[in-house]
Parts: C-alpha cells; sequence; structure tokens
C-alpha cells in the first residue's frame, strides 16, 4: 500500500493588502521620521483590525497582509483604517503625515504554517497598487459579497490584466460610505407611481385579473364571477392602504430631507461667522455635529465635510505658527524656519493661511537679527566699548539723550551689572512681539547672575530703520 501524501489545508479567506505611499523615499530622506510614521502606521492598523476581527499574516516594512473571514469585515476594516489615518493627518505636524493604498481579494488560500500563500494572495497583492493615495481597490469577488450588505459607493474600473494572472479580473474603486438605504428606489421598483411620459399613475385596479381559458358554465357562472368579484375588491383595498403607507412614507422621507438640508445650510453659516472671529474648534465642533445628525447624502454635506478640512488645515497653520514662535524664543531659528518651510510646501498657494506663514517667516529672520544685535550690545557693554553699543541704539535716541548723557547711562548700566555679579557673556532675548507693519517690536531679556537665569521685567523696544534694528532708549 502506497504512502499517502499529507493533505494540503485550503480556505477561502478575505485578504487585504496595504502599504505606504513613498515610503521607501521617506526613509531614505529622513530614516528617523520614516520610522515615526511607520509606529503611527501599525498602531492605527492594529486597532483597526483587532476591531473588525483580522488576523496580520505578516508585514514587510510598510506592507501589511492581513486576513480576515469575512469581506464584509474586510472592506470596512479597510475603510476604517482609511478613516483613521485621514483623522490623524488633519491633527499632526505636516512632515508626519501619511497616505496608504489598499487592496481587497476573496480567494482561495494555501495555509503553510503561519502563513498564507496561493492564487487568492498574488490577485490582492496586484490589486493594491491600484488604488490612489488614501484609496481602496476590491475584486469583482469581494463587490458581490458586499454590494448588499454594506453601505458603500464604487466606481466600476473595468477588467485588468495583471502579471503571472491568467484570467481578468474585474476591479472596483471604493468612493465613500454611504449610510442610508434609498427608500425612494425600493418604492419605484415595488409601486410604480407613474407609467411612460403623459399617462396616468397605475392604482392596483388597473392590474389585470386573470380568468380561466376555458368557457365556463352557466350555472357557474355567477359564483366565480362573485368570487372574483370579492378577491379583487379585496386585492384592491390591500394594494390601496399599501400605496398609501409608502406615499405617506416618502413624504415624509422628503420632509426630513428638506429639514436635513435646511440643518447643514444653517450650521455652515453659523461654523463660517465662528471662524471668521477665530473660534475654529467650535466652528469644527458645530459642522461634526451636523454630520453626525444627518443622513450622509444630504444635500451640502459635501461642503460640510470640505470647511472640516479647511479648518484643520488652517488650524495645522496655526499650530506649525505657534511652535515656531517658541522655537524663536528659544533661539532655534533654523528649526522654526525648516517648520514653517515645510508648512508651506505642503498647501496650495492660494490657501488661507499661506500670508501668515510668509509672514512668521519674516518675523523668525527679524527675531534672529534682534537677538544678534542684542547680544553685540551686551558683549560692548561688557568690554566698555561705548561707540560700538552706540552702534546698535536707536538714532533717534542718541539724538534726543545725546553723546554725554548716553555714555553716562552706558556706564550706570556696567557698574549695575557689577554690583549683581551679572554674566553678560549670557543673555537671553525672548517674547517677540512684532508691530503689523513690522515696523516695532517689543522683546524681553534674560540675564545670568548669582548662577541662575533671571527676568529682567522690562520690555525692551525696537525699531526698524533702514534696513536694520535698532534698540531704543527713552
Amino acid at each position: 500500500m502506497s504512502e499517502q501524501k499529507p493533505k494540503q489545508k485550503r480556505r477561502l479567506a478575505a485578504i487585504m493588502f496595504s502599504d505606504i505611499v513613498g515610503f521607501s523615499s521617506e526613509m531614505g530622506a529622513d530614516e528617523q521620521r520614516a520610522v515615526r510614521i511607520l509606529a503611527t502606521h501599525n498602531k492605527i492598523f492594529d486597532m483597526a483590525i483587532r476591531q473588525h476581527d483580522g488576523t496580520v499574516i505578516k508585514q514587510m516594512g510598510d506592507g501589511v497582509l492581513v486576513e480576515f473571514g469575512s469581506a464584509v469585515d474586510s472592506v470596512a476594516c479597510a475603510m476604517d483604517i482609511q478613516d483613521r489615518v485621514r483623522k490623524h493627518n488633519g491633527k499632526c505636524d505636516p512632515g508626519l503625515r501619511f497616505e496608504v493604498r489598499i487592496g481587497v481579494h476573496l480567494g482561495d488560500v494555501l495555509v503553510v504554517g503561519n502563513d498564507i500563500i496561493g492564487d487568492g494572495v498574488n490577485v490582492a497583492s496586484r490589486i493594491e497598487p491600484m488604488a490612489t493615495p488614501g484609496g481602496i481597490c476590491i475584486s469583482q469577488d469581494v463587490y458581490n459579497q458586499v454590494h448588499n450588505k454594506m453601505e458603500i459607493t464604487t466606481v466600476a474600473l473595468g477588467p485588468q490584466q495583471f502579471k503571472n494572472i491568467e484570467r481578468q479580473i474585474e476591479i472596483y474603486k471604493v468612493l465613500a460610505q454611504a449610510a442610508e438605504a434609498q427608500t425612494g428606489a425600493a418604492v419605484a421598483a415595488v409601486v410604480p407611481t407613474a407609467g411612460p411620459a403623459g399617462s396616468a399613475a397605475v392604482s392596483p385596479a388597473d392590474i389585470p385579473v386573470a380568468r380561466p381559458a376555458s368557457k365556463a358554465r352557466a350555472s357557474d357562472a355567477a359564483p366565480h364571477s362573485s368570487r372574483r368579484t370579492l378577491w379583487t375588491g379585496i386585492a384592491i383595498g390591500v394594494g390601496a392602504v399599501f400605496a398609501l403607507l409608502i406615499v405617506g412614507g416618502v413624504m415624509k422621507d422628503g420632509q426630513r430631507r428638506k429639514a436635513e438640508q435646511q440643518a447643514v445650510a444653517s450650521a455652515i453659516d453659523e461654523a463660517k461667522r465662528l471662524a471668521d472671529e477665530g473660534k475654529l474648534d467650535d466652528a469644527r465642533a458645530k459642522l461634526e455635529g451636523v454630520i453626525a445628525e444627518v443622513r450622509p447624502k444630504t444635500p451640502g454635506i459635501d461642503e460640510a465635510q470640505k470647511a472640516i478640512e479647511l479648518i484643520e488645515q488652517r488650524q495645522s497653520i496655526d499650530q506649525s505658527i505657534e511652535k515656531a514662535r517658541s522655537l524663536a524664543d528659544e533661539a532655534k531659528f533654523d528649526e522654526a524656519r525648516t517648520l514653517v518651510q515645510g508648512t508651506l510646501r505642503t498647501i496650495d498657494a492660494d490657501t488661507d493661511g499661506v500670508e501668515d506663514l510668509r509672514a512668521a517667516l519674516t518675523r523668525i529672520d527679524y527675531a534672529e537679527t534682534i537677538t544678534n544685535r542684542y547680544r553685540d550690545y551686551v558683549r560692548h557693554l561688557y568690554n566698555r566699548d561705548w561707540d560700538e553699543c552706540l552702534k546698535v541704539i536707536d538714532p533717534d535716541s542718541r539724538a534726543t539723550i545725546g553723546g554725554p548723557g548716553m555714555r553716562f547711562r552706558l556706564g550706570a548700566l556696567r557698574l549695575a551689572a557689577e554690583v549683581l555679579k551679572v554674566d553678560l557673556e549670557k543673555v537671553r532675548v525672548k517674547n517677540f512681539r512684532f508691530a503689523d507693519d513690522m515696523r516695532t517690536a517689543t522683546t524681553r531679556a534674560e540675564i545670568y547672575a548669582n548662577g541662575v537665569w533671571n527676568d529682567t521685567n522690562n520690555d525692551d523696544h525696537w525699531r526698524f530703520k533702514g534696513g536694520q534694528w535698532y534698540l531704543v532708549i527713552k
């Protein structure tokens, strides 16, 4: 008796493939940033996969192969992942944003230890590159299982011929989640409300009643006629009741849709007012609230979602500007510039906030110039080089106080520094506040005395004149 080979284990599975767009280039440009992006990616995937009962078969760098027991779970997980990534990108620093492509297929796989191989896996790996950044593509087999079980919007991309796959595969692009059944379409399919153009509405009474093909006997005519009349009447009555219920439901649905449309329009107007007042968090909450309350296909909801994206972008810009201001206070001017320039590269030239970012770059340059000028002033003061100190002081201040009076003040400052044991080689400038015309500014200096940093508790005033910043002495 010949020895039998162990039977190979096979199973039907929904397979999801994904990868991070441009990750190899990111790794080459900035390895540490790429590692942070990958860590965020893994966290998002882990949460979504667990929630939708998936199993990670293997991860190859930024690529992930996941198996599901259900096509519905696989597509729901893919949509959840893209939603989580979108929300992350709206809140994080521009340099840490990323996008993923996802492909899903339903097919037979061969189980090899903890891995799966076979035609089903190969097809899924070929579908994934067809997705746009931030997008999802599914095969015909997946579409057949999910299109009537979950609310999604798809576009057929037609049959595709993939490398090393003999047959063509019909591919669908998943556009967005639709969260409402089309009641109106169902009504039209069950109870037509009108015939061809110009014809009258169809009622149950217009439906012909089937009659026997053979000629009835005279003695049977009356009873049969009576029964036909009875059943026809019942049919008409029941049909009329159902028709009234359906029409009533359609009318109520129309009223609800109108109310939802008005609610969305009102929320958009209110959000615009709040945004104009600088209350971006309140504006965003207003829009997110109305989106959660109405049905996904309500007219105006796309505008509301676009408004949220613009608000998130503006918040990201404001965060970059605020962070750059903090870096400038720490004299980290190069880091501040890199942050603002990076944000500028990620947005369009006509985006709201671009001018604010450019103004922030100018403020960073001016802050660095003022810091260097103040340090020069203190160094010359330390060396008792009064003439060099005077070059930093505003010409109008010098003219008002006069040369002798200015030198007397500088000498008094130098003497006070000695008494207080101030280390004049250590000085910090912070709290840069520029006027709207960028022609005047105030700063606050910190000095190092007796082994600790001390705030001078006095604002220093600066004036921009003839292409240079000067310290104003009153």
